[in-house]
């Protein structure tokens, strides 16, 4: 009996914490977020079909392939607020390359002033080499 009625008082806890006053004040911020870039080869020749992953600091975020033209665009809307990247890239028979894409405050654009950070926009270039023979 004590047991029920304390799991009830914690449940009624929990639910009261959730009210939209403490939202504002102990939610977690978001953001917008947007990396982009181009991958060429040593010799700068644009690059198709590069796995691009974003990996954050609790795992990896995302991935995407390059175009034709080299290009590849992560996006993130009203996601949870992250500032610091690493960007990997891949291709079969050339060397894997992990770049850091550190956002910073002065980076976000179009915030509320009241959780929500705005749009962030990175771009980060890579080059790969082949491997060697």
């Amino acid at each position: 009996m004590i047991n029920k009625l304390l799991m009830f008082l914690l449940g009624i806890l929990g639910f009261a914490s959730c009210s939209s006053e403490s939202e504002e004040e102990y939610g977690c911020p978001t953001a917008d977020f947007r990396v982009m870039g181009k991958v060429t080869d040593d010799a700068n020749n644009l690059m198709d079909s590069v796995k691009v992953k974003l990996i954050c600091s609790d795992g990896p975020w995302d991935s995407t392939m390059t175009n034709a033209a080299g290009f590849y665009q992560l996006a993130n809307e009203n996601g949870s607020y992250r500032t610091d990247f690493k960007t990997v890239f891949e291709k079969k028979g050339y060397k894997s390359d992990t770049l850091n894409a550190f956002i910073s405050e002065q980076d976000f654009v179009g915030g509320d002033g009241d959780g929500y950070k705005g749009l962030a926009t990175k771009i980060v270039n890579a080059q790969l080499k082949e491997n060697d023979k």
